[in-house]
């Protein structure tokens, strides 16, 4: 077991006047405030002496608490690297965490690197790390003549902490020396031990805290310019100017609750998500973007994912449409209306946290048969909203309760209406998602979802074990069926539970053993992500570790995992064995090697009415290499080989990052998928399901490029070339269909019959944005803009053979678009 270190303290000093900002501690007012150089190093080598001595002092006044930070360095090279704000580089830096509350559960954590970049983060849960969060604060930081230095000024506006006549915070400084790759810690947290917020020393001598400025304005506005060659085609005309404004807003009821709101947001200047072939049957997750929807995403943080905010202003699918008309443009993403956010403190040891958003309706034109055009819907107006409480038992112990809730609000004689049989005089409504009901009945239904979760760490921090357990309501809205077969109603319940146990401390051995059960009819995707229903998964892992340098390593974990995923009727859908080592060397260089086994096994997704097709087994391998990132040219490589019974599987993806100037980043990120030989699912005819030979492949080349003016001004370019194609052979037949059958390997059919639609296709796209973010003034921004979209289209294979196709990456229609946005902060 851990041994509990004792506690180290240092008091903050009360200043009249506060010091100049500018990165030198040679004032008199940080030669009066008391400091402490007391580090410990963690890494390479936990426990032993810092190379170099850190001093830290921190003093504060009635706006902000200021920390200094004095860094002695003589004999290495102090790397400091130029980038955009936010963006982890390789360089020596220090870290400020603050406990402000006091909880050992939460902090807020901000960091500056030797060339000046800010950087902020939220800990949470005690050991989860959010960087999403972020703030408006300031750091500089200077050279010395032994070293560097580093002044952070925190305003108390944005700490929250109660309303006490004197108080302490936790606290943790940590300085990274680059060159040595060495990390120092003022709280040393040994490397084996579990926790960490709560295991933070103590900022003492805070008294009369009293934070200004509750309400925080940032308007901005908005020009923007599109042009569409594929809507100039169609309509003649292909120029869409744009203009709007919105407002950013912040505001503090109390000391510790805080709304935040937007209006009419704006997200041009975020970069595009990257084209993937998926050949799974599930999802495809994106992580999240924007940054309102990225801060407070902690709060969010349950066994389930029951918030996406990706849900929020989503780009739905391509309406229905009549056999007369066709599609004249796109289904883009819904606009965000309003969306707001409080968070906070409702009693000591009470959080709360409450989202609600309103997207816009989702209209695509469509060309009608007499040439004349109209709009119909693909989504409809929607409301989300979200409630969070939370009740924590001191540092290690708390229960939660969670609610979301969809409600669309339809106007049912905007959808289109079709004969309800061929020649007859009675008519029905043509949903976006082309099914049929009558006339007045709703296309989408409202969904609702409520749980409780609770989460315990030991005393010693080694141990944790949570759960969770939820329940799932869908109202109005014509039946759908899922792709297992299920068919889910207007007024279906369904539950889903999840528990885990897990060692996560200790010198050597650790476990984690979790088991998740969603019920046929739960259904969270409304709000949430879920990839699917009708599921018991088991999953169980052991590892042993060392954690201090041996012969030419630094560290290694060596585990092995077990994965178990069965329907509620027992029908495996995965069961998998893998053996792996985690290995990080004297060299800085670090590698992942493993090799997993998997038997034969049924996907009752595969078709998409339940039939269940078995899966081949199979036995693979997979390497990741990284080299020693602070080398000026530096990379990382991943491939993945699968032997099937009936064919291959290989992937690999890679990085090679280029720091040819301190201001100047450079990534390429290739990435290539080939599969052939594995019988897939192809089309249904009267007599079965048709199932062929997939042949798959995928080539991409993403560029990621950031050249940093000052910390303040920055460009950044991104672009991905992307290339695709699929088709098929050795065609069989199974008469086995339905939800419960299976569709065996060995008892499928040679079929010889044409098909009426070819399932071979290929396609390609580009997509690249460039940003240029000037910060003018402390938390306003100036976005200039260009994005290009060459769409991911498809086509007809057309050939047979192999190779792409690289004609998909020239000259076709495209949209570019140019945009500014200005904001400007007040608070």
């Amino acid at each position: 077991m851990t041994t509990q270190l004792a506690t180290p303290h240092l008091t903050a000093t009360r200043v009249p006047t506060p010091p100049v900002l500018d990165g030198r501690l040679d004032e008199l007012t940080w030669k009066r405030a008391k400091g402490s150089d007391a580090f410990t190093q963690k890494l390479p080598t936990p426990g032993d002496k810092p190379r170099y001595r850190t001093l830290v002092r921190v003093v504060y006044d009635d706006e902000a608490v200021y920390v200094g930070i004095d860094c002695e360095q003589t004999d290495d090279e102090i790397i400091a690297r130029l980038t955009r704000r936010d963006r982890q580089v390789e360089a020596d830096a220090v870290t400020v965490t603050l406990d402000t509350r006091g909880d050992g559960r939460s902090a807020l954590e901000f960091e500056v690197n030797a060339a000046g970049v800010l950087s902020d983060a939220l800990r949470f849960n005690d050991t989860e790390l959010s960087r999403e969060w972020d703030e408006i604060w300031d750091a500089r930081t200077a050279r010395t003549p032994h070293g560097w230095s580093a002044e952070f000024k925190i305003p108390l506006r944005i700490l929250r902490f109660r309303d006490l006549p004197s108080q302490s915070f936790g606290l943790q400084v940590r300085r990274r020396v680059s060159m040595l790759q060495e990390v120092d810690e003022w709280t040393f947290i040994p490397r084996d031990a579990g926790g960490e917020v709560s295991r933070y020393g103590k900022l003492d001598g805070l008294s009369g805290l009293r934070p200004k400025g509750a309400l925080e304005l940032r308007p901005f506005v908005v020009g923007a310019l599109r042009y569409s060659e594929s809507e100039a085609e169609i309509r003649g005309a292909g120029v869409f100017p744009a203009g709007s404004a919105g407002l950013d807003l912040k505001w503090h009821p109390s000391q510790s609750l805080t709304l935040d709101a937007t209006i009419f947001p704006d997200f041009g200047q975020v970069e595009a998500d990257q084209v993937v072939l998926n050949l799974s049957n599930f999802e495809q997750f994106f992580p999240e973007r924007r940054p309102f929807f990225l801060e407070g995403a902690d709060n969010l943080a349950t066994p389930f994912q029951l918030v996406y905010t990706r849900r929020l202003g989503r780009a739905p699918g391509m309406p229905a449409v009549r056999d007369d008309e066709e599609t004249a443009g796109s289904s883009s993403p819904a606009t965000v209306y309003a969306a707001a956010k409080l968070s906070g403190e409702l009693a000591e040891g009470v959080s709360a946290f409450e989202l609600l958003g309103v997207t816009a309706p989702v209209l695509v034109d469509v060309k009608r048969g007499d040439g004349s055009f109209a709009s119909r819907v693909a989504e409809p107006l929607a409301a989300f909203k979200v409630l969070r409480l939370r009740k924590d038992f001191g540092p290690r112990a708390s229960l939660g309760f969670m609610a979301t809730a969809k409600s669309r609000f339809e106007t049912p004689n905007v959808y289109p209406t079709v004969e309800a049989t061929p020649g007859s005089r009675q008519t029905r409504v043509l949903c976006p998602k082309e099914q049929l009901v009558a006339h007045g009945a709703r296309c989408f239904h409202d969904a609702y979802v409520a749980g409780v979760d609770g989460r315990w760490r030991s005393p010693g921090g080694e141990y944790v074990i949570s759960g969770q357990a939820i329940a799932s309501l869908v109202h109005d809205g014509p039946p759908r069926t899922l792709r297992d077969g299920t068919v889910i109603s207007s007024g279906d319940i369904g539950p889903a539970v999840q528990a885990r146990v897990a060692k996560e401390g200790g010198k050597h051995w650790t476990f984690d053993a979790r088991y998740a059960g969603h019920g046929r009819k739960v259904d969270y995707n409304d709000v949430g992500y879920m990839q699917r229903q009708n599921l018991h998964a088991f999953t169980g892992s052991v590892a042993y570790r060392t954690l201090d340098p041996w012969w030419v390593t630094l560290e290694t974990r060596t585990f092995v995992d077990v994965f178990e995923r069965d329907t509620l009727d027992w029908l495996t859908q995965e069961r998998m064995v893998v053996l792996g080592n985690y290995t990080r060397w004297a060299n800085f260089w670090e590698s992942w090697a493993a090799i997993h086994a998997k038997p034969s096994r049924y996907d009752d997704r595969e078709v998409g009415d339940g039939t269940a097709l078995e899966r081949a087994a199979l036995f693979g391998g997979e390497l990741w290499v990284a080299t020693d990132g602070r080398r000026l040219v530096n990379g990382e490589a991943w491939v993945m080989v699968q032997g099937i019974e009936t064919g291959i599987n290989v992937q690999g993806d890679g990085r090679l990052s280029l720091r040819l100037l301190p201001q100047l980043d450079l990534d390429l990120i290739p990435a290539f998928q080939y599969t052939r030989g594995e019988p897939r699912f192809v089309t249904t005819i009267g007599a079965g399901h048709v199932f062929g030979r997939l042949r798959a492949q995928s080539l991409g080349l993403t560029m990621r490029a950031t050249y940093t003016f000052t910390p303040r001004l920055s460009l950044q370019a991104y672009a991905q070339a992307f290339l695709e194609a699929q088709s098929f052979d050795g065609f069989t037949l199974s008469k086995t269909r339905g939800p419960g059958q299976v569709a065996r390997l060995a008892k499928l059919s040679p079929f010889g019959s044409p098909l009426d639609e070819d399932p071979d296709w290929e396609g390609g796209s580009i997509n690249a944005n460039v940003v240029l973010r000037w910060e003018y003034r402390l938390g306003s921004t100036l976005f200039l803009v260009y994005t290009h979209a060459q769409g991911d289209g498809r086509a007809p294979l057309g050939r047979r053979g192999a190779g792409f196709d690289f004609g998909w990456l020239g000259p076709r229609a495209s949209e570019e678009t140019l945009l500014a946005k200005l904001s400007y902060w007040w608070g």
